[in-house]
């Protein structure tokens, strides 16, 4: 089995389980019951932290379950949006 350069981060917010991973854009994975609309956008907010907005990017059926690819909302330079991205790793890390 291979290994993950980075640790897996796996949660549950609002009843939904998602998985952290970084790849063509999408940067966290959730397994439903039903296929959410284009363009559906969540929000990630604790009691406490930064809260993230997420916009699905793309969706397809993994067995009897919908496989949803979900990607933040991004803003300044290449290099400032790299470090969201690791500051969300870090965030759902610390509170998993």
């Amino acid at each position: 089995m291979r290994r993950l350069p980075w640790p897996t981060v796996e949660f549950v917010f609002d009843g939904v389980a998602y998985k952290f991973g970084t790849g063509f854009g999408a940067q966290l994975t959730s397994l439903e019951w039903r296929r959410p609309p284009a363009g559906t956008r969540r929000r990630l907010a604790l009691w406490y932290g930064p809260y993230y907005d997420i916009t699905i990017f793309q969706t397809y059926r993994q067995g009897m379950r919908i496989r949803c690819d979900w990607t933040i909302h991004l803003t300044g330079s290449t290099d400032e949006q790299l470090a969201q991205v690791r500051d969300l790793r870090k965030f759902l890390q610390d509170i998993v």
